[in-house]
C-alpha cells in the first residue's frame, strides 16, 4: 500500500509538471504577439495604411515601378473589404498632368476621406463613397499661419479629432517635428495651427515610418513607427507609444515616452519584414502593415498586434 501511494503521488507530480510546461509554452507561443489579417495578392513597396468605417475595411498605399508592366506603374491606394481587394484607385501615374509623390508614406481616415501624405509638401484627400470605394482626389498644400507655402516633407499622418491631423514633417535641415494641421478643402490647403517636438526614444532604429492615433481613458497616444534598417536589409521594427501632452488651452504641446512595442520578423524565412503604418480599430486593437519577403518574395500582409 505504501509503495502504491508513493508511486500514485510521482505520477500526480509529473502530470503537474507536464501541465505547467505546456502552459508556459502556450504563453510564449502567444508573446509573437501578432497575427495575420490577410495576405495581399500581387503586393508592391506597401507604404501605408488606414482603417475605414470599420476594421473589415481597410485602405493600402502602394508604390510601383515596373519595367515589365509599364501600365501598372504609379501610386495607388487599395481597397479592402473582408480581405478582399474591391478597387485600386491611382493618386498619380507617368500620364497624369501631377508632380510624382516624392516619397508617400502614411494615410489616415476621417469623416468618409482618406488623407495621404506625399513625402512632399503636399497632401492628398480621397473621397469615399457610401460603399468604401474611392471616388476622387483632391490635392492640398501645407501653408503656415502667415499663408506661406512650407517647403516641409511630410511622412506620416494621423486624425486627432474634430478634423485636426497630427503630421509627421521634416524640416529643410533635416530635425523633424510634428504639425498640427486643419484643412480647407475649398481653397486645397492644409493649414499648420502649431508644432511641437517629441524626444526620439527609438534607440537606434534609424527610419522613420507612418504615424497613428489612439485613445485610451480619454487620454490621446501618437504611435511613431521605426525600423532598423541595415545595409539596405530589415527585419526589426519598433513601435513607440507616446502620451501626448496638452496645456490648458487643450493645445497639443509635446509628447510623453511610454513604452516600446517590438515587431521583428515572425520567423527566419522571413528575409525581409519592414513595418511602415499602423491604425487602430474602435476597440482600440492596433493593425499594421508593411514590406515583407519570404526567401525574396513579396508576401505583404495586414497583421494585428496583440
Amino acid at each position: 500500500m505504501i509503495w502504491e501511494k508513493k508511486m500514485k503521488k510521482k505520477i500526480i507530480i509529473k502530470i503537474v509538471s507536464m501541465t505547467l510546461v505546456l502552459s508556459m509554452l502556450v504563453c510564449l507561443k502567444g508573446h509573437a504577439a501578432q497575427k495575420i489579417c490577410f495576405e495581399m495578392k500581387n503586393p508592391s513597396n506597401t507604404q501605408g495604411m488606414a482603417l475605414g468605417k470599420t476594421s473589415k475595411q481597410v485602405y493600402i498605399l502602394r508604390t510601383k515601378e515596373s519595367k515589365n508592366n509599364p501600365e501598372e506603374d504609379g501610386v495607388s491606394v487599395r481597397f479592402y473589404e473582408n480581405g478582399k481587394l474591391k478597387q485600386e484607385y491611382y493618386v498619380w501615374k507617368p500620364t497624369y498632368k501631377l508632380e510624382k509623390p516624392e516619397h508617400p508614406n502614411g494615410l489616415s481616415y476621417y469623416n468618409s476621406y482618406i488623407y495621404m501624405v506625399a513625402g512632399d509638401n503636399r497632401i492628398f484627400l480621397l473621397h469615399l463613397n457610401e460603399d468604401g470605394t474611392i471616388e476622387s482626389r483632391l490635392t492640398c498644400v501645407i501653408k503656415d499661419n502667415n499663408n506661406k507655402i512650407l517647403k516641409n516633407k511630410v511622412y506620416g499622418i494621423a486624425h486627432i479629432e474634430n478634423g485636426s491631423f497630427l503630421v509627421r514633417e521634416k524640416l529643410e535641415d533635416g530635425t523633424k517635428q510634428y504639425g498640427v494641421y486643419k484643412f480647407n478643402k475649398q481653397e486645397k490647403k492644409a493649414r499648420e495651427d502649431h508644432v511641437f517636438k517629441i524626444l526620439d526614444n527609438a534607440n537606434g532604429y534609424n527610419t522613420g515610418q507612418d504615424i497613428g492615433i489612439k485613445i485610451d481613458d480619454e487620454r490621446k497616444h501618437v504611435f511613431v513607427v521605426t525600423s532598423n534598417k541595415i545595409d539596405k536589409q530589415c527585419v526589426k521594427n519598433r513601435v513607440l507609444k507616446y502620451r501626448l501632452k496638452q496645456n490648458e488651452s487643450n493645445k497639443y504641446v509635446g509628447a510623453v515616452y511610454e513604452k516600446t512595442i517590438d515587431l521583428d520578423r515572425p520567423s527566419t524565412d522571413y528575409s525581409f519584414y519592414e513595418v511602415e503604418s499602423v491604425d487602430f480599430s474602435s476597440g482600440g486593437r492596433m493593425y499594421f502593415t508593411g514590406n515583407e519577403k519570404i526567401n525574396e518574395r513579396d508576401a505583404d500582409k495586414v497583421r494585428y498586434y496583440y
